[in-house]
């Protein structure tokens, strides 16, 4: 099962393609239904239906459906949980429930939120993202739990993810800046190889915060990184990379290694 589980894994980390990743998200669907207990396969299958929406997927429909699934497949992998399965069945929210989640749930429970955050961000109108801030809120919740658990969970994904809800979230709720720009350092403190952390920073903080010599700069170095060596998956790396080169040409700046 272990050697089985591994070349999917292997299969994984050369998904450079829209085809390939489709692919690997079918053998991780079919290790599941060989092994329906095992937590590693769902939270795999949501991370990678995450990135087919973000990176993968042109309409808002398409990026519904692709989040909605990834958020499902967290789901289904925290389930596996005994306790935190009752706390569902009580009729409580998966925010409030995950008091029950370990460390084997981890990477459930962040991925959760990543769904949630780019299906927010990505397909709810500008209307809508008022009328769901308890989506937000109960995000933050799970942020907060996996803290508890492991705060250098996924390379300072953790405090890279706190940094953007700090910067989105208005100053008079508790927003701040300041704060989001600690949170960064540290996420590149636990992951200093893992791309997402400068190409977040670079996004959600230099650009807002006009600083454009750090902007370039957390951008470059994305661009400069191999991603078959660097921290997160190839596939994320190669869509971390596309977006930093899209973000320079927005600005009329071309990158040549």
């Amino acid at each position: 099962m272990e050697n089985e589980f591994n070349l999917i894994e292997t299969e994984e980390n050369n998904a450079d393609s829209r085809k390939k990743l489709v692919a690997v998200i079918e053998q991780y669907k079919s290790f599941h239904e060989r092994h329906p207990n095992q937590v590693k396969p769902l939270w795999k299958i949501g991370n990678l239906y995450t990135l087919l929406g973000a990176g993968h997927s042109t309409t808002r429909r398409s990026k519904k459906t692709n989040y909605k699934k990834a958020v499902e497949y967290c789901e289904q992998a925290m389930m596996l949980n005994p306790n935190f399965k009752q706390s569902i069945r009580d009729g409580n929210s998966i925010a409030d429930s995950a008091k029950h989640l370990d460390e084997n749930y981890l990477s459930a429970m962040g991925f959760w939120y990543t769904a949630r955050f780019y299906y927010f961000r990505e397909c709810f109108t500008a209307a809508e993202r008022m009328f769901n801030v308890k989506l937000v809120m109960d995000n933050y919740k799970m942020i907060s739990r996996i803290e508890e658990l492991d705060p250098s969970w996924e390379g300072g994904g953790n405090m890279m993810s706190k940094a953007i809800y700090l910067i989105a979230l208005p100053e008079r709720f508790g927003g701040s800046k300041k704060r989001a720009e600690i949170e960064f350092d540290k996420a590149i403190g636990a992951g200093p190889n893992y791309i997402v952390n400068r190409w977040a920073r670079a996004k959600y903080l230099h650009e807002i915060t006009g600083n454009r010599s750090a902007y370039l700069e957390d951008l470059f170095w994305v661009l400069r990184q191999n991603p078959h060596k660097a921290g997160n998956s190839l596939p994320w790396n190669l869509y971390f990379q596309k977006q930093s080169r899209q973000m320079l040409a927005s600005r009329g700046i071309s990158f040549d290694a």
